[in-house]
């Protein structure tokens, strides 16, 4: 297993809180997908559902199992980042494909939820997607990425006109690739607006960190001493941002995938010790 971010366990090792992102909206519209393929393989209603509701109940029944527009827009979140990354690697003709059933997801569920048409008509589809298409279809990158902030841009107005300002599009930065076994992100304080994006990857290459377990026995009073500097001295966290995890993150790691996983707890502080504590929040994707 490698890492993008390429992490190496030094003298300055330490446990970070983490949130654990998912893979971007390609990760959440398979999600929805495989829910959907778990569903019809595991118990069924012998005597059927669908039957046994009067004919005036059946068509609701049916549009609640599409669950109004959010399974719409999960699809073209991924077909958008599919678009994009496309585009990126000169693959023209998935590009435009990728834009096209966008185009025509969000035309379906439109047919569900028509209340939502005149802003998508108006802010997305007969302006700002219509543009990135022609920039597709003349394989120019450069006016791709022109149009692409500009259909980021309407988007984002699209969902503040209707009522989901929260909504926000950005650039898509998290491509899916099957060989990415999970994601992390350390967000600095005390801003909380920079992210250290570690991706973690399947790999044929030899390892670096020999290891299959992190010692039972290690000691990690260099670890504390690190987690000490962070909480406790002024400009702690600075040092970690600018300091410490460039020196970890540096170079390329290959290591084995337990012993990511072999963390201690012990790292953080010892188990018999009254005066101080700690603790770690990690937030789990999905």
């Amino acid at each position: 297993m490698t890492r993008l971010d390429s992490r190496i366990r030094s003298f300055l090792v330490m446990a970070v809180a983490a949130a654990l992102i998912g893979l971007g909206a390609a990760a959440g519209w398979e999600a929805v997908r495989a829910q959907g393929h778990s569903h019809m393989h595991g118990a069924m209603d012998p005597g059927g559902w669908y039957k046994r509701l009067g004919s005036e109940a059946r068509a609701a029944a049916v549009e609640r199992q599409f669950r109004g527009f959010e399974t719409t827009m999960a699809e073209v979140a991924y077909r958008y980042t599919e678009m994009y990354f496309g585009a990126l690697d000169g693959n023209w003709d998935y590009a435009g494909h990728m834009g096209s059933t966008l185009a025509t997801a969000l035309t379906t569920g439109l047919e569900r939820r028509p209340q939502f048409r005149k802003n998508a008509d108006a802010l997305f589809l007969k302006g700002p997607h219509a543009q990135v298409m022609e920039a597709i279809k003349a394989k120019d990158l450069g006016l791709f990425k022109q149009r692409i902030e500009t259909m980021r841009a309407a988007c984002t107005a699209c969902h503040a006109a209707e009522a989901h300002p929260f909504i926000k599009i950005g650039v898509p930065t998290v491509r899916r690739n099957p060989d990415v076994i999970f994601h992390n992100a350390d967000i600095y304080p005390n801003a909380y607006d920079t992210v250290r994006v570690t991706s973690y990857l399947k790999t044929d290459k030899p390892v670096t960190v020999k290891e299959r377990l992190w010692p039972a026995d290690k000691d990690y009073w260099v670890d504390r001493l690190a987690f000490h500097v962070i909480s406790g001295w002024p400009g702690g966290k600075w040092i970690r941002q600018h300091v410490m995890d460039p020196v970890m993150f540096r170079g390329p790691c290959v290591e084995w995938r337990n012993y990511e996983a072999s963390y201690d707890v012990r790292e953080l502080e010892p188990a018999h010790d009254a005066r101080h504590g700690r603790a770690v929040q990690r937030d789990r994707g999905g």
